[in-house]
């Protein structure tokens, strides 16, 4: 999706440390989130400056962005469809305490209890 190179898990780690470059993010809103759904990552104008000053994004912000960029492609993995996919991210479920999945991937807890209920999906345990 991304199309960054990951030989190995620390090229993860050294992508993560040496920051990607803002224009990924809009690789995401390509894909179907809007500007609005990322300000969590980066806020918009932080996000223009690091642009202007052609900057990459700082650790905890490319972290943030890896996060939701795994998350979509396990959902459209899952789902087999973009639309489909972001359905699902958007809609609030019981199983999260009446959020989304969307909301809950701000964090990395609920990043992971999203990638943890998505693998049961995927197992057919639920939808």
């Amino acid at each position: 999706m991304l199309d960054v190179p990951i030989h190995h898990p620390f090229s993860l780690v050294a992508l993560n440390r040496d920051g990607v470059v803002p224009e990924l993010v809009d690789v995401l809103i390509d894909r179907g989130f809007t500007r609005r759904e990322l300000d969590w990552i980066v806020p918009a104008r932080t996000l223009a400056y690091r642009r202007r000053k052609k900057e990459r994004l700082k650790p905890g912000e490319t972290d943030r962005f890896l996060r939701a960029a795994k998350i979509l492609a396990a959902v459209e993995a899952v789902f087999g469809s973009r639309e489909k996919a972001l359905l699902w991210l958007r809609k609030p479920r019981g199983t999260f305490g009446d959020t989304s999945a969307m909301e809950l991937m701000r964090t990395e807890a609920g990043g992971q209890l999203v990638e943890e209920v998505l693998g049961q999906v995927d197992e057919g345990f639920f939808a």
